[in-house]
């Protein structure tokens, strides 16, 4: 794995007869071997200050700046190196590495350009640029500069990683695929290039592509509880319940929160095992109990787990924190009716009326409560409305609903 961005070291000997101490700039040379960089500055600053013009010693003293991350130093130093020596490449691509440490991507781009034209069988200088030209959003001279770095070292993983990151920019997801694959397969340390990879087919829409990613990297990595977690969510927003479930469990059993025990509630739900669900619910909303999303989903299967008492207090406590929640109303009508609290019943119902569009079930348990008291008129008016608004969809309560009906006219007509 590269470094990041880190300088290359070259001690340029000087040819022939120099103005600078030879003493100073062998022991110079000798603290940088040994990496005593700040012995070695101490050493070129004097030799420098002998020979201002001695790029050689200018380029050393630069570069032991850069190890002692005296960065802005030694920029100014491999500046002036290159105004001096234009075509020296070392100095070029010192300088452009620097200057990408110092997220200056349009700074460094010319000067590893040259640096990469001067070396061109140099990964670094062709890899650096690709990393500049992407910085700068120069996504096919990016891409170009991945590619040559990579016929240089195919094994690379930090040039699969920029070439695959390059070509999802630009909206290429199958080939981008491809190489973030790369990366992650090439070396171990680039496994999060498969969580990157998973996360950008996602906000493509393809979540079978992205649990392809996710999974590759739980082979790995088997105890990354989050992206297992992503991996069940996903599979359950696939209508893949089982497999949802195989993943969530492992999640909920390592590190149970709010949310996972929540989906896992979901996936258990679907495959009606409500027996499993209705604990993780609980679980779920003892852990955030002033989430109402959680507290009505509890309210709702402890509905259907015919707890009717206990899910009239959880529906309850969300229509008291939210009076608007229509749902909320809905579902604690039918368990106030299940507890036979009538009048509370009708309240609930008329909460729920205020608020929207009635369902035909409303229509229906409204009819029938009043039926029970009596109130014909208004009984019949909510059977006619349920019949209107069934459309077949109950057809057993659709026949008790026109027998109340021809019943109740009957009666009312006998009244007249």
């Amino acid at each position: 794995m590269l470094g990041p961005c880190a300088v290359v070291m070259l001690w340029l000997q000087a040819a022939g007869a120099h103005p600078s101490p030879a003493s100073e700039l062998t022991a110079a040379a000798g603290a940088l071997q040994a990496e005593k960089y700040q012995e070695a500055a101490t050493l070129l600053e004097k030799a420098l200050a002998s020979d201002p013009q001695d790029y050689h010693a200018r380029f050393n003293l630069a570069f032991a700046y850069s190890q002692l991350n005296r960065d802005k130093e030694a920029i100014q130093h491999y500046s002036k190196v290159v105004e001096q020596q234009p075509e020296l490449a070392a100095a070029r691509l010192n300088l452009g590495l620097l200057l990408l440490r110092e997220k200056n991507s349009a700074a460094a781009a010319p000067h590893l350009e040259v640096a990469a034209e001067k070396k061109p069988g140099d990964f670094r200088a062709r890899y650096y640029l690709a990393e500049a030209l992407f910085a700068n959003s120069s996504l096919g001279a990016a891409e170009a500069a991945y590619r040559k770095a990579l016929e240089l070292d195919p094994g690379s993983a930090a040039a699969a990683l920029g070439l695959g990151r390059t070509l999802a920019r630009a909206g290429r997801m199958d080939s981008a695929r491809e190489q973030l694959f790369r990366a992650a397969r090439g070396d171990p340390k680039f496994q999060d290039a498969l969580l990157e990879l998973g996360e950008l087919l996602e906000q493509q829409k393809q979540p079978a592509q992205a649990l392809e990613a996710y999974f590759e990297y739980l082979q790995a990595r088997p105890d990354a509880i989050a992206v297992r977690e992503r991996a069940g969510v996903i599979l359950l927003e696939q209508k893949r319940y089982g497999e949802a479930i195989e993943q969530l469990a492992q999640v909920v059993q390592q590190h149970p929160t709010a949310a996972n025990q929540a989906a896992l509630a979901q996936g258990y739900t679907m495959v009606r095992q409500p027996d499993k669900a209705l604990p993780l619910l609980r679980g779920a909303t003892s852990a955030e109990p002033a989430n109402p999303d959680l507290r009505f989903r509890l309210a709702t299967a402890l509905l259907e787990a015919r707890d009717f008492a206990s899910a009239g207090r959880e529906f309850r406590v969300v229509v008291n924190h939210n009076p608007r929640a229509a749902e909320a109303w809905n579902g604690l009508a039918v368990a106030l009716y299940r507890t036979e609290d009538y009048p509370g019943t009708l309240q609930a119902l008329d909460r729920a009326r205020q608020l929207g569009p009635e369902p035909p079930g409303n229509h229906y348990l409204r009819a029938i409560i009043l039926d029970r008291f009596h109130q014909y008129p208004a009984a019949l008016e909510s059977y006619e409305k349920f019949l209107a608004a069934a459309g077949g969809r109950y057809p057993d309560d659709e026949f008790k609903a026109r027998q109340r009906v021809r019943i109740i006219t009957n009666l009312l007509q006998k009244r007249r």
